[in-house]
Order: structure tokens, then sequence, then C-alpha cells
């Protein structure tokens, strides 16, 4: 079925540059493109000889013209930003390596098994502060999804010089491709952040991961100062936002409660030189709140509790992580009513029953009902107590509906 689909494709790859390109000013930057497109045409002809059952497992060959692809392209960039004067634009480069590449103009990569190397996709950002960076993200098809590299240079000694270079390692199944949905951003501060989701083809679940990176500066190398990862449900692609102290990351994510399967997960990042510290708000209501809290570190969990009442309600938690699972994820929650509570401004109580997670089917321990007090705040919640006994002061009506707005 894909047979005529690729032999249109390797057509596409076969096309001569541009004219304009081919007698260009740059003969090291044209040499380097024309090699990029042939290692994207020694890939595309491995994909299309692959089986027709073949998914996510890659073959030897596949695997290293996909790293050969990669270096390619690494090289052409690099080539083409040592033609580029200091005041190039970031529209200017990307049509000029978009023209050599032989880029064909489409909104976004495909996340289906008809990807291929030609679907090339180059991004190009320009920063000032506090430095000019120069960002060029190139991504491309592989099966059931995409993989992108992400290179970053700076203006040095009169000429661009890379400082940062972002792609996965070789990998043996196509999970291992930094993609499914690839964004990044220069933050304020110099430093750059990177979201990526994982390929896959038979699951809509899957992992994505967040990386800040501290860009090459004299001496000192790339450095990675932070990073993260969650699993997330791949019909949405992770949304970066870009902050003035920071950035936002939001996805479908995973939900202890199996009614409700997934929720939209928030992970705010405030970051400062080389500290990377997560801040609210992290769900968009109090059983989203509650379900983030219940398997968050002790650190986090402690700073986003009431002082007066952490030790307890940790204290608390830890006997559910031992009881049922908390840590390992192997528990369930199913929530109940939020009802408001009298003695405070904004204050509510959140019901849950508690279960640890059996193939069987039995529960052992079987489930608890457990409390959770929780005040709203204006950026996110705050914990004031989880409890096995209801408070008698939340009497209020159920108000979930509100909550889950």
């Amino acid at each position: 079925m894909l047979k005529p689909l690729y032999a249109f494709l390797t057509f596409c790859l076969l096309l001569v540059p541009p004219p304009a390109l081919a007698a260009g000013s740059c003969p090291k930057a044209d040499g380097a493109a024309h090699a990029a497109r042939e290692a994207g045409h020694r890939l595309l002809q491995l994909f299309d000889a692959r089986a027709e059952d073949s998914l996510y497992d890659l073959s030897a060959p596949e695997r290293e013209a996909i790293g050969a692809y990669k270096r390619a392209l690494g090289e052409a960039i690099d080539a083409q930003l040592a033609c580029s004067g200091e005041k190039v634009g970031a529209a200017v480069l990307k049509r000029t390596l978009a023209a050599a590449l032989n880029v064909t103009a489409q909104p976004a990569l495909p996340k289906d098994i008809a990807a291929s190397p030609d679907q090339l996709l180059i991004e190009v950002e320009r920063s000032a502060a506090p430095r000019p960076l120069i960002l060029v993200r190139a991504g491309f098809g592989i099966p059931c999804g995409d993989d992108n590299l992400l290179a970053g240079y700076a203006w040095n000694s009169g000429r661009w010089q890379r400082v940062l270079h972002w792609q996965s390692s070789d990998y043996q199944e196509v999970s291992g491709a930094y993609g499914d949905g690839f964004s990044f951003a220069a933050l304020p501060g110099g430093q750059v952040v990177v979201a990526y989701g994982t390929p896959w083809c038979t699951s809509n679940w899957s992992h994505f991961r967040a990386a800040v990176i501290a860009p090459a500066n004299g001496t000192a190398g790339q450095r990675v100062l932070f990073q993260m990862d969650a699993d997330y449900f791949r019909d949405e692609n992770i949304r970066l936002k870009k902050r003035p102290d920071g950035f936002e990351l939001r996805a479908p994510v995973l939900s202890h409660d199996p009614g409700v399967l997934f929720r939209p997960g928030i992970f705010r990042y405030r970051v400062h030189g080389e500290t990377v510290q997560r801040v609210q708000p992290a769900a968009t209501n109090g059983r989203g709140f509650v379900d983030e809290w219940l398997g968050l570190d002790d650190v986090l969990a402690r700073a986003w509790s009431d002082p007066a009442a952490a030790d307890t309600a940790l204290r608390a938690r830890q006997r559910l992580q031992t009881r049922f699972g908390l840590t390992d994820g192997s528990f369930f929650v199913g929530y109940g009513p939020v009802r408001a509570c009298a003695g405070g401004t904004n204050r509510y109580q959140v019901e849950m029953e508690i279960a640890k997670f059996s193939y069987s089917g039995e529960s052992d321990p079987p489930p608890e009902n457990w409390y959770a007090s929780i005040r709203q705040e204006q950026n996110g919640f705050t914990m004031l107590g989880l409890s096995a006994t209801p408070d008698a002061a939340c009497r209020g009506s159920d108000l979930s509906v509100k909550l889950n707005k």
C-alpha cells in the first residue's frame, strides 16, 4: 500500500536544488546540503524496503542510516550558519535551509507509518538576550512518528559558533526518537527548554520529556540543568509556553481515577540561573491537585502544603504509600464529592476511595475512604490535611462540577 507513495517521495528527494542555490556563494553549504539530501534518500530507500508488518522495531541498517541522516543535517545547518552574517534573520535562514534541503511546506509532521525522511520540517528562532542566539530545529518522519535535532548558535569572534546540540542517541525502537511533537524556546536568562513526546505505533499512551539546557559559553560546555518526564495521552501534542520567569508545559496526563482516565496536566517551572523549580498551578481543579499531590516527591508535597499541617499530611500520605503502593503508581483513586467547608475562605474537602491495583480484580488490602482538605489559592491549591475521617465542617453541596470546569 505504501509503495506508490514511497516511489513518489523518492522522486522528490532526487530533485536538484534551485538554480540560485546551485550557483550559490557558499560551496561548503551547498555541498553539505547535497550530502544531507543523499543521506535522506538512503534512509528513504531502507524504509521503502521494510516489511509491511514492521512497526516499532528498526533494523541495524535503518538505525545506522537515521544516525547518518541526523549527522548530515547537523553538518548542513553548521555550514549554512558559517556562511551567514551577524544580522541574519530567522525567516531568511529558514527559507535558505528549506530551499537547500528541498523542504516541502507542511504544517506538522504526521503521526503515522507513512511518515518518511523527505517530510522534513525546519524551524528557526532567533533570541537577542542575554546574547544573540539562533536555534534551528530539523525534524523528519520515521515509521509511526518523527525524529528531531536542535542546534543552537551564538555569535562569537566574527562567526556563528555552535553552542548547543540536542538529539537522541541510537535507538532500536521508534520510542527512542525525540518526536511526537517537538517544541523549544530560548528563555530570558539564556537557557533553552526543549519538550517532546515518544513515538509509538500501537498505543495512545506514551511518555513525554522536557529538558532545560545551558548552551556552551566560553570554556564551559553545554550543560543539562534539568530534566523531567511524565506519561501523557498522545492524541494531543505537548504544549510549551515561554513565561517571563520560566516556562509551562501542558498535556493530558494519566489520572489515578479509572473513571476519568486522563486529566489536564500543568507543569509550570520558574527558572533562575541554574535553578529550575516547579511551581503551581499543577492542575485545573481541586481533584486534579489532590491527584498530583499524592504522587509528588516529599519536598514538593511539603512545599504545596500548609506549614502547620504538613507533617501530619505527609505522615498520612506515607501510610497510604506503604499500604496501597502510591510510590510505584499501583493504586486507584475513585474521587467522590467536593464539598465547601465552614471556618475558612475557599476551603474544600475532596472525598476519595483509594484501592490497590490488582490484575485479579481482588483488592488486598480492601479499599479505604479518605478525605483531602484543600484551600484554593489565587494560582493553585494548598493541601491542608489528609484524613481517614471526614471533617464535620465540610457539609456543603457537592461542588465537583464547579471545580472541574
